[in-house]
């Protein structure tokens, strides 16, 4: 299973992966803006298109696959004429991410076999 999302920020390519560590970072993030929630609030935070989750959630990813790089370069290179790609690639990151459920797992092993 491939859970790493290519992303394109004003121009620059990076790999980003919504792992554990990653969706600990960014509740973490908003912990400490007095924000705090849990992992299904956070969800339904990118669903209701909440910028700042958004946001977050890409950087946190981004820097998952990236350890390397800091928060303000990844930031920088966000543009807001890209938001509706930022947008995208957060849904992407949670399709890609989240377990599948039960009953698509049947109809792959039976369509294997």
């Amino acid at each position: 299973m491939n859970d790493i999302v290519e992303i394109k920020l004003n121009g620059q390519n990076y790999n980003a992966r919504l792992d554990m560590g990653a969706i600990a970072e960014v509740q973490y993030h908003f912990k400490r803006l007095d924000d705090y929630m849990k992992v299904p609030e956070l969800f339904d935070r990118v669903f209701k298109a909440d910028v700042s989750v958004i946001n977050e959630m890409i950087v946190q990813s981004i820097l998952s696959c990236h350890p390397q790089l800091n928060r303000d370069l990844i930031f920088a290179n966000m543009k807001l004429k890209e938001m509706n790609n930022i947008v995208d690639y957060a849904v992407e990151l949670l399709k890609v991410s989240l377990p599948e459920n039960d009953s698509k797992k049947k109809v792959r092993v039976s369509e294997e076999k």
